[in-house]
């Protein structure tokens, strides 16, 4: 990651409040580097691919899983990423360039082993019709996707709702 990195992450979370305000200054202004990045690249982003990163927001989704295969849609190697945002279940494909990384470029008590949670990600044109995709979790990882193609689906989580009786004395 470029610009949401782990150790700024980390730093942004220090129990120094002097360490945590300059971390909140970098932050500040990664966000707003790589909005103009973003910006710049927007015309070079797979229409749902840029959809994506401007309509839905998954800052805190649970991650649910990772899953490699061949997907017909696409007719590629692909990995599905699954998560649950409030009551939607995400389902990210990409058509992979390269394998799947998932690394934890650092150890900090900042990242916890519960559920993993979606912290920040960040997309960018690794070459002419390849982007690559680096998402940060809670846990410390960062997943990266490096692919040529991108698709997203949202389904409405539905719980079946036992309508209340009220009893009668």
């Amino acid at each position: 990651m470029k610009y949401f990195t782990p150790e700024l992450f980390v730093r942004l979370n220090s129990g120094d409040n002097a360490i945590a305000r300059r971390a909140e200054s970098e932050w500040e202004k990664a966000a707003a580097r790589y909005r103009t990045c973003f910006r710049r690249i927007g015309p070079e982003l797979p229409e749902e691919l840029r959809r994506f990163c401007t309509e839905l927001n998954p800052h805190d989704a649970e991650i649910i899983g990772l899953t490699k295969r061949g997907a017909p849609s696409l007719r590629r190697r692909s990995a599905e990423l699954f998560a649950r945002q409030r009551n939607k279940l995400l389902i990210l494909t990409y058509s992979l360039a390269e394998k799947p990384t998932m690394e934890m470029p650092l150890e900090s008590s900042v990242f916890y082993n519960e559920q993993p949670i979606w912290l920040y990600d960040e997309v960018a044109v690794v070459r002419p019709g390849v982007l690559s995709h680096e998402i940060l979790i809670s846990n410390g990882y960062v997943y990266k996707f490096v692919f040529k193609e991108f698709e997203y689906d949202e389904f409405q989580i539905v719980h079946p709702v036992r309508e209340r009786t009220r009893a009668t004395a």
